[in-house]
Formats: C-alpha cells, structure tokens, sequence
C-alpha cells in the first residue's frame, strides 16, 4: 500500500518514523540510501542487499513520542479534527454512513479567503466528537505506555518517568 499523509510509516528495523526525504547524509561509497530518511535526516537502518523501505507503522511507542499534527498556527480547529480523523481512519477506525456523510459534507465546504475550512456549528460539533473517538482508536495501538493527546495538535505523549509498570504492556 503506498504511503500517504495519513499513514506513519517507520523504519522497518528501529522502528523509528519514516519520512519521504532522502537521507541528509552522503551515503557509504557503493550504497544506495533510498529516499526514506529518519526524521534526523539519517538513512533509514541498512538491510542486506537493498535500501531499506519504510512499513506502516502498526503500533504507536515512545520512539515515535512527539507532535503529530500541528494545531492552531496552521488550521482551524475542524481541520485538525479532520486531519486526527484521517489518520485513525488509515490506522483502522471503522466510519458509519453518518460520519462519512458528515466528512463528505466538510469536503464541499470551500476554502474562505484566508484559505480555512469552517463548518456549520453542528458540523463542527460532529467533526469534534469523531476526532475524539479517533483518538480513543489510535490509544487502542500504542505501547509502552505512550498516549494520543489533542493539546493545539495531536501529541504522542510519552509515560510518568514515575510509571514503569505498564512499559511494555499495549494501551487499552
């Protein structure tokens, strides 16, 4: 499946997030990096024979702790719970007919002058309650105790350095 803004790909051996950007380093003499990068611009860990290509991230841990989607300073508040919405959908939430309709319903809304996306108040309020439901879908995959978290953003947070008893242990 090719990967899309919706889908977190990461680094098949670390398990590390994945970003469609050749590596900022020059490869070793003789290899060829591919056009995947850690988000540090390291090359993506070398399997034999070939450059490694990034998979869909199936679990969600600390190492891919951090923000996920950027909140307020780029988008309103419909288009980051569209955005969380997206996501939990390429990650496995299930939508009824009534949710796509209202995402269909978003999708027609234009663009106001500033380029945003505003819905109607009940919209918004649908949009707001689904992007919550998508965010309880996407703990249901995390590990080590890391946690979805809508704070101006989505956020992957990372456990109490207090807490260890549940490090390896899937969210529910």
């Amino acid at each position: 499946m090719p990967a899309t803004a919706t889908q977190v790909m990461v680094c098949p051996e670390c398990g590390e997030q994945a970003i469609p950007r050749r590596p900022a380093v020059p490869p070793v003499a003789g290899r060829d990096d591919g056009t995947w990068s850690h988000t540090d611009g390291q090359p993506l860990c070398p399997v034999v024979d070939r450059p490694a290509e990034p998979v869909r991230a199936e679990r969600f841990g600390p190492e891919l702790a951090g923000a996920w989607l950027d909140g307020s300073a780029l988008r309103t508040a419909d288009e980051l719970s569209v955005s969380i919405i997206r996501l939990a959908v390429a990650h496995g939430l299930d939508l009824d007919r009534d949710d796509r309709e209202a995402l269909d319903a978003w999708e027609q809304l234009p663009p106001d002058g500033g380029g945003c996306r505003h819905g109607e108040p009940d919209l918004s309020e649908w949009l707001w309650e689904l992007a919550c439901a998508a965010v309880d879908h996407l703990n249901t995959r995390t590990v080590g105790g890391a946690v979805f978290e809508i704070d101006d953003g989505l956020v992957l947070t990372l456990p109490d350095e207090s807490s260890d008893d549940d490090a390896l242990t899937p969210s529910s």
